[in-house]
């Protein structure tokens, strides 16, 4: 088992967007083995001690 992580910067207009395309992406990597599919974003863009963290979106 492995896990592959993506990250993309997408601007405010493109997030709907972007995140209706990655719910379809996701449904094809399941229906080819994939367990799961997880899109992650970001809950606070101010970075504390050099880390900024993210959180399961909501889409």
């Amino acid at each position: 088992m492995y896990t592959v992580i993506y990250l993309f910067r997408v601007t405010r207009p493109n997030v709907d967007a972007f995140s209706r395309v990655q719910r379809e992406a996701g449904e094809i990597y399941k229906r080819y083995g994939a367990l799961d599919d997880e899109t992650l974003a970001p809950f606070n863009l101010e970075a504390n001690y050099g880390c900024s963290g993210f959180q399961a979106s909501s889409s």
